[in-house]
């Protein structure tokens, strides 16, 4: 792995632009346990049972051991999306595909939107962007003493870019949304359930 290093200035806001437009949505609608808010270090917020609670109600609610038989069990899944660094440049309307002004604030705002529907349906938990790799930095363990490395994990052409949790009653509806979120970023994404 690459030594310390300062990444590019360019890169850097494109990054904080991409993080801030992930996190506008999750954070008009996060709301207690669902996003993992007031949890202490090490608990998990809970599976949902039951049927999805209106929006803007407690999404967190307990059920009985009894009432498990007869809910609808939803499952949480992870929608990631990937991209070259090249696609942090264009974000930030530099390098060879920059983005003009329009093309990055049509991007942003049909991700806001997309996010905004599905916190209002209770199907999203929550969707950040990451900053571009430069800025990545890899930690191991050697004997209780953290060591860092100045880099990402993997040495890839492609990085993970942004993530959103979404909480769905069906594998089908989960591929449904994951294709619109690759609507939106022009680019295949990758689903995974999530598990815990």
């Amino acid at each position: 792995m690459p030594e310390t290093s300062e990444p590019a200035t360019g890169s850097l806001h494109a990054g904080r632009d991409f993080l801030k437009m992930f996190s506008a949505a999750a954070e008009a609608h996060g709301q207690g346990c669902a996003t993992g808010v007031g949890l202490a270090r090490g608990e998990h917020a809970p599976h949902r049972v039951g049927p999805r609670p209106p929006a803007g109600a407690d999404r967190c609610h307990l059920v009985s051991m009894s009432d498990r038989a007869n809910a609808e069990v939803t499952v949480k899944y992870m929608v990631m999306t990937y991209g070259s660094p090249s696609a942090w440049e264009a974000l930030a309307g530099t390098g060879p595909n920059a983005m003009s002004p329009a093309e990055i604030a049509a991007h942003f705002e049909a991700m806001q939107a997309l996010q905004k529907e599905l916190a209002a349906t209770g199907e999203l938990v929550t969707a950040f962007g990451l900053s571009e790799p430069a800025s990545a930095q890899t930690i191991d363990n050697h004997g209780g003493t953290p060591v860092v490395s100045d880099g990402p994990y993997a040495e890839t052409k492609e990085f993970l870019a942004g993530f959103g949790i979404i909480d769905v009653a069906t594998h089908e509806r989960a591929v449904e949304l994951a294709a619109r979120f690759a609507g939106v970023v022009s680019t295949r994404v990758e689903l995974r359930p999530v598990h815990g």
